[in-house]
């Protein structure tokens, strides 16, 4: 299987800043007491919110031109999917909201000077139970500054993956946590895609 990550994430990891010991620890400590509550594909907690989804590739650019060049009033539609081939490409896409900080001014929110700090995870467990880590403490803003308050935003981090001769059929669960450490919340949420298997040679 192959995993491609959006430019946006590489940059994201060239400009991450070194992280503490301790901020580290806390973080994996959050991340870690989330990883049960993953049974959807949406959460919410405290003003926070992300919802993980699953593309075709075709699917996916048609709905990023369309979220990015369309007023914030409009909102696109994304085709997902829970059933792919092998060798047919697909996004995992997070959307989210509610990331800025608690004592943030609403003024400067909606004049886009407020960051969002929240960090996001992304793996993949097989159908046997093996999980790998294709994304790991990411900048789900990637730069990007916290929307106000009922504004939904597409994290610019996505992942594309492609099955190959490799991969097992059956499901795998792509999981994904996102840790706002500057307000101590963490959500866990998670979707399902089905390798199917090859179509019978006529």
């Amino acid at each position: 299987m192959s995993f491609l990550r959006h430019a946006a994430t590489i940059a994201a990891l060239l400009l991450c800043l070194p992280i503490h010991a301790s901020h580290a620890k806390d973080a994996v400590k959050r991340r870690a007491e989330a990883a049960d509550r993953a049974s959807a594909d949406s959460a919410v907690a405290d003003g926070l919110h992300a919802m993980i989804s699953t593309a075709k590739l075709d699917d996916f650019k048609r709905f990023r031109e369309e979220w990015y060049g369309t007023p914030v009033g409009h909102a696109p539609h994304l085709a997902t999917t829970d059933r792919v081939h092998r060798g047919e490409p697909f996004v995992v896409a997070v959307a989210y909201g509610g990331c800025a900080p608690k004592d943030a001014s609403e003024t400067d929110i909606a004049a886009g000077k407020v960051p969002c700090a929240a960090r996001l995870d992304l793996r993949m467990t097989d159908p046997a139970g093996k999980t790998s880590l294709p994304g790991n403490d990411l900048s789900l803003a990637d730069q990007q500054p916290a929307a106000p308050a009922g504004i939904v935003q597409l994290s610019p981090v996505t992942l594309q993956i492609t099955f190959d001769a490799t991969d097992a059929d059956g499901p795998y669960r792509i999981e994904a946590t996102v840790d706002d450490p500057d307000n101590n919340r963490v959500l866990r949420i998670a979707t399902t895609v089905e390798l199917l298997p090859d179509a019978s040679a006529p």
